[in-house]
């Protein structure tokens, strides 16, 4: 099992990093849809490997990068992923609310 098969199998959340050759510029690609898909379509638009990252099921932060990154390039992709994250919780929230909503009893009276 190489490095970027370890951080996927020991998170909770996992992403590819992908970004342009000049590293200026970082996608994050999904684990749950077809990868080979997505990693394909990525070189396609230019993209090369930069490397995985997640939350390990400890929540503890988890990253694995093919390449030798900056500290800023580190920092952008690190933001970006809190970013992703906030966006995905705040979701499952607004799912969660939803649900609660629904299992309210209906009072009303025909």
């Amino acid at each position: 099992m190489n490095k970027f098969e370890e951080l996927v199998s020991e998170s909770a959340i996992a992403v590819i990093v992908a970004g342009t050759p000049a590293l200026d510029l970082f996608v994050f690609l999904p684990l749950d849809a077809p990868t080979d898909d997505a990693a394909t379509a990525a070189a396609k638009c230019g993209l090369v490997f930069v490397g995985c990252v997640g939350i390990g099921k400890d929540l503890a932060p988890r990253s694995a990068f093919a390449l030798e990154l900056s500290v800023e390039s580190v920092n952008v992709i690190a933001e970006g992923f809190l970013a992703l994250c906030e966006r995905a919780m705040s979701h499952v929230d607004g799912t969660r609310w939803l649900q609660k909503l629904h299992a309210l009893p209906d009072e009303r009276t025909n």
